[in-house]
């Protein structure tokens, strides 16, 4: 069987989409366009360096540092998230991962408010995509129009 050049080209794209990048990152998640004012957030996680497929499990602590009560979170999902920078720059929400099906009830829970000094912490569950190389991460409080008040990045190796 001969293959034309363009044929060849398109097999070979198709054959390294693993490869190139996850097919799952996409583009830039939406930001907010403001932030929750004395809020810090932090990330961490039980692993740093992960093989291929292997998981991890990310913390995400927010510590309300002002003077008065915050609603951390909002109604509809959980109160924060973690987004993946994958080597190619292309991000994904730790929550949501490769799903697009993800429905979350909403309720406002009570734990979505801190007074101050008060902290949150949630953990998230991720899998290492196929592509290696070093990832970041950050945590983020989620708004209404996106994440906000997002923590200094971990890196994340997968080997």
């Amino acid at each position: 069987m001969r293959l034309g050049p363009i044929t060849a080209i398109v097999l070979v794209v198709l054959a390294c989409t693993d490869v190139v990048g996850p097919p799952f990152f996409g583009d830039s998640l939406p930001r907010s366009a403001q932030t929750l004012p004395g809020v810090e957030l932090s990330v961490t996680a039980d692993h740093i360096v992960v093989k291929r497929g292997d998981s991890l499990t990310f913390s995400a602590t927010a510590v309300n540092r002002s003077n008065a009560r915050v609603q951390l979170g909002q109604a509809c999902g959980p109160m924060m998230d973690v987004v993946v920078v994958a080597p190619t720059g292309r991000e994904q929400s730790a929550i949501t991962g490769n799903r697009t099906d993800v429905v979350f009830s909403c309720p406002l829970p009570a734990n979505f408010f801190a007074d101050p000094e008060e902290s949150r912490t949630i953990q998230i569950a991720w899998r290492a995509p196929q592509l290696r190389g070093r990832y970041t991460a950050r945590a983020g409080l989620r708004r209404m129009d996106g994440l906000g008040n997002e923590s200094p990045e971990l890196v994340i190796v997968v080997r």
